[in-house]
């Protein structure tokens, strides 16, 4: 077993442990979380993202601990994950983001004491100065490629808090040619239901795990650029692994320039519908296949292997 845990104590960080757990679990291996570990006061949707996932009892001799988030490690999360090993000396791999590389000694040596042995630290900072996550991005394939009749459509924050937005997706939303589906945030997503109904398939992000957003989606359209979030970003590598076409409707295509999988498309919902019907339906296979065969792909595929629990 590979128990899972983070050294975040944030609803955001047990979400992003979540989704973690999650891929690994997709990908065949035993990933599990603690039960004890499930964050007081967590809500239905996380409640339900772990529950496959959760484990009880003490780890045996053969399992091991996978952390991660280990940039954010304070005395709570020492005692907790020593803990979680029993006083049993205990195999682990560490994921973070540190800045320096006396910052990623300093946890392994405060790790190694918690745990009985010195973990294997894997520091995912690209370089720059800037901590990139708590876990490395991979994707997961979806298996078989679906016939697309009519293609899943998946809209990843646009902008419905303006009125022509809005109303540009309403109409959208009624035409036959493409399924729609909408991933935004809470407060927009409550917004969009309040004014519109429930007739629009409508995701907030802790809603859905990213596999599973994936499994449903022909056609990826993100009109903001993932950012930071972890759980954005493992969306994406599992959309390119999965050979899901990924357009570009964020300001100035970003997207496009930073991931060779991605294709430009118009910012925000005007135009959007033409572009589809007149590039990107009559070319949707190559696209995939686009997609399937891009460095990001490659790269999210192969990013797993790499820091392999």
């Amino acid at each position: 077993m590979l128990l899972c845990e983070t050294a975040g104590s944030s609803h955001l960080d047990a979400e992003d442990l979540a989704v973690f757990a999650a891929q690994l679990s997709a990908l065949g291996l035993p990933a599990r979380v603690a039960v004890g570990s499930v964050p007081e006061n967590a809500g239905r949707n996380l409640q339900f993202d772990l529950a496959p996932l959760l484990a009880d009892g003490a780890l045996g001799p053969e399992d091991r601990l996978v952390v991660i988030a280990a940039e954010k490690l304070d005395d709570e999360a020492l005692l907790r994950l020593r803990r979680l090993t029993g006083g049993r000396p205990t195999e682990a791999t560490v994921f973070g983001s540190f800045e320096r590389r006396q910052m990623a000694l300093g946890a392994r040596a405060r790790l190694a004491y918690a745990l009985g042995r010195e973990p294997s630290i894997a520091n995912l900072d690209a370089g720059n100065g800037r901590a990139v996550g708590p876990a490395p991005v991979f994707g997961v394939p979806a298996g078989a490629a679906r016939e697309p009749a009519p293609p899943r459509l998946l809209l990843v924050s646009p902008a419905l808090d303006e009125p022509m937005q809005a109303g540009m997706l309403a109409a959208l939303g009624l035409r036959r040619s493409v399924q729609i589906a909408v991933l935004t945030d809470n407060r927009t997503k409550q917004a969009w239901v309040a004014a519109n109904g429930r007739d629009l398939p409508v995701f907030q992000h802790g809603e859905a795990l990213p596999l599973a957003l994936a499994r449903r989606t022909d056609i990826c359209v993100f009109f903001a650029a993932p950012g930071r979030s972890y759980r954005l970003r493992t969306l994406l590598a599992n959309l390119l692994v999965s050979g899901v076409a990924v357009l570009d409707g964020t300001p100035g295509h970003r997207l496009a320039d930073e991931t060779d999988g991605a294709i430009g498309a118009p910012v925000g919902l005007v135009g959007l519908e033409g572009f589809l019907q007149s590039e990107i339906l009559p070319n949707l296979g190559r696209i995939r296949s686009h997609a399937r065969a891009s460095r990001a792909a490659a790269y999210t595929s192969s990013s797993v292997a790499s820091h392999r629990p």
